[in-house]
């Protein structure tokens, strides 16, 4: 027989279902003394015995309250959340632990490691949202690690007494990596993103028929076509097509100022084997590479007559060119939050990639024996992997499509699906994202301000002598015995408001 919580307090006040021991426990308490609690301003009436509820808390505890106890007013006083205080009371009470949602989780958090109370303790219906909590502020500290790790990365560490060498490195590594240090490294980065841009732009623009030329024909890599009209066999020479000449010379350019680029980070940097191992590091150095390897070949070698394999190869290379738009990251927090929120979110990206699977299995073997009698598109479960993914992504090329009936409510069945599987995960990612983003403003803006640590933490490091007086304070019978501790902490917080804390303990 099941015994619902609501009928058992109904029945028993106080009592409490443990699921785990599978047991109900009944406080049977016999005193009827009432005793005050002045939490915060708010006094708060209770039967004495109410409080021997949860022994393993703070407030059962007669040692605990002896600290808080007022003589002349005849009650405890904790300087703590009246609010948060009326759940933890009601908890006594039923033996549930509700919490108000008007209250961030880490006062809750604080408020329950005072009272002595574990939060496994809190109720299934306020549990999401206190663990929503804790997970959020788990990741937006992660952030602010990982991107003051990076801040600390590019920073030149200082040293005693440095060297005048050094501090030229310094200088040129600021100039280089910082851009607000000074006015010139603003304006070079303000250079180099451009740079990036004409670069970029060059590279898509050798692509394009207008921007591109016939070579002379006496290359060694032309080649003859033979095309017969009217019985008449003619030859004509197609030569190899080159970019024009003006990209020539703005990637010559650009590659003179990346290779200077690269070549000062990397004598002037303060970690110089951390800096070389770096992705976007690495990226350069290949893209520098291949770019003057092709002007190389293709510019100073034009006896080159090796495989053609390799000029492929250093053409599909360039291709990392693209990659420099990475560098933006520095620059622009949104794009490094993007890349960030992709790398914390993998998880969500692996569950995301788990359904479009397991409905690409399911509905790639439905469209198969749906069509493959009338439809010889439809010839093989492998080749319907591709419409079904791009089905259940609602692209829909149009290469492939059901003509039977049954294949029509699979179609169906495989979009509404689709649907329904990315609408799971991808809210997950923006959520995030606008986290991450929010935060990482915040973040920057406190950096730009002058304040190169966060003010919480500041808060956080200020409060602790504080706390740490008040708790030795409110355990001390005598001033005698911790008198010199508490100087101590007053020196060391520097706060002359906290003697009147010690002449009222």
């Amino acid at each position: 027989m099941s015994l619902s919580k609501g009928t058992l307090h109904a029945l028993l006040p106080g009592a409490r279902i443990d699921k785990h021991a599978k047991r109900i426990y009944v406080h049977a308490g016999t005193s009827n003394e009432i005793i005050r609690i002045n939490v915060g301003g708010t006094v708060f009436e209770t039967y004495k015995s109410t409080l021997s509820a949860h022994p393993s808390c703070h407030l059962s505890d007669p040692v605990f309250l002896a600290k808080y106890y007022r003589t002349e007013q005849n009650d405890y006083f904790f300087d703590r959340d009246p609010e948060i205080f009326h759940c933890i009371l009601n908890y006594f009470r039923s033996g549930e632990l509700h919490l108000p949602t008007s209250v961030c989780g880490l006062v809750i958090k604080s408020e329950l490691d005072f009272w002595g109370i574990d939060d496994i303790s809190i109720e299934e219906c306020c549990w999401s949202r206190y663990a929503t909590w804790a997970s959020t502020l788990h990741a937006l500290r992660r952030l602010e690690h990982d991107q003051n790790s990076l801040v600390i990365s590019w920073a030149f560490p200082d040293k005693d007494n440095p060297s005048k060498l050094r501090q030229i490195r310094k200088k040129i590594w600021e100039f280089c990596s910082q851009p607000s240090s000074s006015r010139a490294a603003k304006v070079f980065a303000i250079t180099s993103v451009i740079v990036i841009f004409v670069s970029i732009s060059s590279f898509f623009a050798s692509t394009h028929a207008p921007y591109r030329k016939y070579t002379d024909d006496n290359v060694s890599h032309a080649s003859t076509k033979n095309e017969t009209n009217n019985n008449t066999s003619r030859v004509q020479k197609y030569t190899e097509l080159s970019s024009h000449p003006a990209l020539v010379i703005i990637d010559i350019i650009c590659l003179v100022f990346f290779s200077l680029e690269l070549l000062t980070r990397t004598l002037v940097t303060p970690h110089r084997v951390k800096f070389l191992l770096l992705p976007m590091t690495i990226v350069e150095f290949l893209a520098v590479m291949t770019d003057l390897m092709d002007h190389l070949m293709r510019g100073v070698l034009l006896s080159w007559t090796g495989d053609e394999t390799l000029l492929s190869v250093i053409n599909f290379m360039k291709l990392l060119r693209v990659c420099r738009v990475f560098r933006l990251m520095r620059h622009v927090p949104g794009l490094w939050v993007l890349m960030y929120t992709v790398k914390a979110s993998i998880k969500d990206l692996l569950l995301l990639f788990l359904f479009v699977v397991v409905g690409m299995l399911i509905f790639s073997s439905l469209i198969y024996f749906a069509e493959q009698a009338t439809n010889p598109d439809f010839h093989s479960i492998p080749k319907c992997f591709w419409w079904a993914v791009v089905t259940m992504t609602t692209v829909g090329y149009g290469d492939m499509y059901p003509k039977t009936t049954w294949g029509y409510f699979v179609g169906a069945a495989t979009g509404i699906a689709g649907v329904l599987l990315i609408s799971f995960t991808v809210p997950v990612l923006v959520n995030n994202f606008i986290l991450y983003y929010n935060y990482a403003c915040a973040l920057r803006t406190e950096r730009e301000s002058g304040r190169s640590e966060s003010t919480r933490e500041k808060r956080r490091r200020q409060d602790a002598p504080l706390a740490e007086l008040q708790k030795m304070s409110r355990s001390a019978h005598s001033c005698d015995e911790n008198g010199e501790m508490i100087e101590a902490l007053l020196d060391k917080c520097g706060k002359t408001d906290l003697k009147d804390e010690q002449d009222r303990s």
